[in-house]
This record gives structure tokens, sequence and C-alpha cells, in this order.
């Protein structure tokens, strides 16, 4: 339904003599809880059945709940913030497991549930990570388009990349060239600090400030290469 939501399943102490705790967060409010609750149970049930059959050396389960799991299963569609707009909710899901593992105790119990809320954390904070996100792939970006071109000089003269790398790393060209020779889309002309934003985005609907400047985005080699694959991850993104 292109919509992204996130499931949790939150395994309790072992002394806390209470089952798993599945829960299901929502920036939509969009997706059927109830149908995902019964799929992920029948995963957790299934998983149970095999371990009854091998059993582990130990579990992080009180024995009486483990020798009836799929009854001591507990669901909980808890209250989130929502997204304002019609495409945030990726970056919505993104947050959610940003703030979670940061916050939630390490054993989350059904009395700690409290922790979620429709104020948990500001909209807008959420929908920033889309800059933060777009901010370490440009770099890596960059980061890719330096490999490449060692690459393709080593190749070009039958040196080693090793020999190349030897003499220094080659001098990297204006940031403003950066990957825009290899996307399909034209320049919005906005300044982003000699980075050219493509269109894309624009057209998209999903940068909404796309114009902001990245203060200290200059690219650096990193020896980190994802490929010729960037183009096809930069069009998605």
């Amino acid at each position: 339904m292109a919509h992204w939501s996130l499931i949790i399943i939150c395994i309790p102490a072992k002394e806390s003599n209470s089952g798993p705790i599945i829960l299901h967060l929502d920036s939509l409010g969009m997706h059927p809880s109830s149908k995902i609750f019964n799929t992920v149970e029948k995963y957790l049930e299934a998983e149970w059945c095999h371990l009854k059959k091998n059993p582990p050396p130990d579990t992080s389960i009180s024995e009486s709940i483990w020798k009836d799991l799929p009854r001591n299963i507990h669901t909980e569609k808890v209250q989130v913030p929502q997204q304002n707009n019609a495409y945030d909710c990726g970056i919505f899901m993104l947050y959610y497991i940003k703030r979670f593992i940061r916050e939630a105790p390490e054993r989350l119990t059904r009395d700690k549930l409290d922790m979620f809320s429709c104020s948990w954390f500001n909209s807008e904070d959420a929908s920033e990570l889309r800059l933060t996100i777009r901010a370490l792939l440009l770099e890596e970006f960059e980061s890719a388009r330096l490999d490449d071109a060692m690459l393709d000089a080593a190749t070009s003269d039958g040196s080693d990349i090793e020999d190349c790398m030897s003499g220094g790393e080659l001098e990297a060209v204006t940031t403003s060239e950066m990957i825009v020779e290899g996307l399909e889309f034209g320049d919005t002309g906005k300044n982003n600090e000699g980075l050219n934003v493509t269109a894309s985005e624009e057209r998209s609907g999903e940068s909404g400030e796309a114009g902001k400047s990245n203060e200290g985005l200059k690219g650096r080699h990193q020896g980190c290469s994802i490929g010729r694959s960037k183009w096809r991850v930069w069009r998605r993104w």
C-alpha cells in the first residue's frame, strides 16, 4: 500500500513472568494492526513450536510463560506522533526506531508503555531526519566517485590501484560537479554549498527543504565504495 509502519517485538526479562509484547507504530494509522499482529503472532508461535522440539540450553522467557507462549503474547497499537504530509512514512519509521533504541529500557514491559504518546516528539524533528540522511548519502556518493575516479585512472594506464594510491589520492574535481552528470534530471539552480540538487527531489515533493545549506558537506575520500549502483540509489532517493 506504498506505506511503511513499524513492528517491534519486545522480549521481557526472565524474572518478569511476562510474555512477549508486540508493538505497532504507524505514522498514518493506515495499516490494519489486527492483521499484522496475527501474522507476527503466527511467526512467534511457529518459532516456539520449533524450539520446543529442539530446546535451547536456556531461554530468556520464564518457564511458566514458555510452556504456553501463544497464550501469553500481548499486542499493543501505541499512540505515536503522526506525519503531516503524504510522503514521510519511511522517515517516521526510521525515527521511531532511533528514538526507541535511545529511550526504551533494555527489557520493555507493559507498565512502561506510557513512554509512547502523540507528544513523544515533535513531528518536525522526524521530518528533519531526511536532511540528515541526504547529507550522509551525498558524502557517500562523493567518496564513491573518488574511488571510481582512482580505479578508472589505474585501469586506463594499466597500473595497479595500489600504485595509484602510493602517489597520493587523485585530486578531486570541484564539489559542484559531483554525481550530477550521472543523473537524468536537470539542475534546480538552488545553491547548496556547491552541491547541485537534482530536480527529482522537488518533483516528488519529498525534500521540501532541498535548498537549505548543508554546512561543511565537502566530500572526502573514506575508502568506501558503493560502485555504480549509486545512481540507482540516488534516483530512488
